[in-house]
Formats: structure tokens, C-alpha cells, sequence
């Protein structure tokens, strides 16, 4: 998740929008909106990947059991969210 939402967001960024276009426009986000939710979803992943792998390593003393339910929660509202934001979808052409 933390590659495929960073590129969008560095595509968002840098105004290189891909073969469909900007994206963001066609969830009816405005620019901003769009670089916030990536940015988040960024963000969030890269912090459970280096929590699964201080736990695993035994750094953190977390149990994994509790982060690989967390992220296992995060994945399902972004997955739902997703699911949404198709249903939101206006094709433009």
C-alpha cells in the first residue's frame, strides 16, 4: 500500500497524471484532499511496516499480535473507503 499510494501521491504532486488522467478528479476530491488521504495512508503504512519489523526483531516491545490486528484493521478501512470511493466515480470522456 505505502508504494502504490506514494506514487499517486508524488504523481499528484508533480502534476503527471497518468493514462486515465488525474484521479482525483474523477472521485470529485479537489487536489489537496487527495494528497492529504494519500499522504495519510503513506504515512500510516510505513509506520506499521517498521512496527511489524521492530516487533519481529524484538526492538519494540510490542507483541505482534496487537500490531498485526492493527494493521489488519488499518488495510480493512482502507480497503472500505476504497470500495467507496468507487461508487463516488464519475468517468470522464
Amino acid at each position: 500500500a505505502a508504494v502504490l499510494f506514494g506514487w499517486s501521491f508524488f504523481a499528484t504532486i508533480a502534476d503527471r497524471p497518468g493514462l486515465a488522467g488525474n484521479i482525483y478528479e474523477h472521485y470529485q476530491f479537489t487536489k489537496f484532499q487527495h494528497l492529504a488521504y494519500t499522504l495519510l495512508v503513506v504515512v500510516v503504512s510505513v509506520v506499521f511496516i517498521a512496527l511489524l519489523a521492530g516487533s519481529y526483531s524484538g526492538y519494540i516491545r510490542w507483541p505482534l499480535r496487537k500490531v498485526l490486528l492493527a494493521a489488519a484493521v488499518f488495510l480493512l478501512l482502507v480497503v472500505t473507503y476504497e470500495l467507496y470511493l468507487i461508487t463516488q466515480f464519475v468517468p470522464k470522456g
